[in-house]
């Protein structure tokens, strides 16, 4: 928990967000399952913030929440560098797609296929603003399994407006015991 919490400490303060916007992430039932399940997306917000030769490498840890940042950081000059990585995050994508149908899994809180249209129209305002928060927020809606903490990406483009996070975050808690009072049991 320690390593995750600085982690993401260390991220929100590499994407410039100030005290009361890094609380209000903190204060995200995402970031409190993140950490208290010892899953890994705060590795993955941690690439976010490297150089995409450096991040590359940590973000395609989950390709689910990640798969539209690694298009986005592929530019000509670049291609070569993330060829390596690339080849690997398409070759994890195609096994992962292969696997047996998640939806009734009892920790899936993705929202495929009806997200596909949301994912789509954030991930070409990412391509055209060069934006990696709408990078990982779209992902999330492209991905057919996602786990409920894993939506801390969608909190990403929210940050602008600090009153619009506000609203993120408590819409998230909202979702998240409805989420967890309603799960399936597999």
């Amino acid at each position: 928990m320690v390593f995750g919490a600085t982690a993401y400490l260390i991220a929100f303060r590499r994407f410039s967000f100030d005290k009361w916007t890094i609380l209000l992430l903190f204060g995200s039932p995402f970031v409190y399952l993140d950490l208290s399940n010892g899953n890994l997306d705060w590795l993955v917000m941690l690439g976010a913030t490297l150089p995409a030769a450096w991040g590359a490498w940590l973000v395609f840890l989950k390709p689910q929440v990640s798969i539209v940042l690694m298009i986005l950081w592929i530019k000509p000059k670049k291609w070569l560098v993330l060829l390596p990585v690339l080849t690997l995050g398409v070759l994890m994508l195609l096994a992962w797609y292969r696997l047996p149908n998640l939806s009734g899994v009892n920790w899936s809180a993705s929202i495929w296929p009806y997200g596909i249209p949301i994912g789509l129209a954030l991930a070409w305002f990412a391509w055209k603003r060069e934006d990696v928060f709408l990078a990982l927020a779209a992902s999330i809606f492209l991905s057919p399994y996602v786990a409920i903490q894993s939506w801390v990406f969608v909190l990403l483009p929210l940050t602008r407006k600090k009153w619009l996070l506000g609203v993120g975050v408590l819409i998230s808690w909202v979702a998240t015991f409805l989420f967890l009072k309603f799960a399936k049991t597999g």
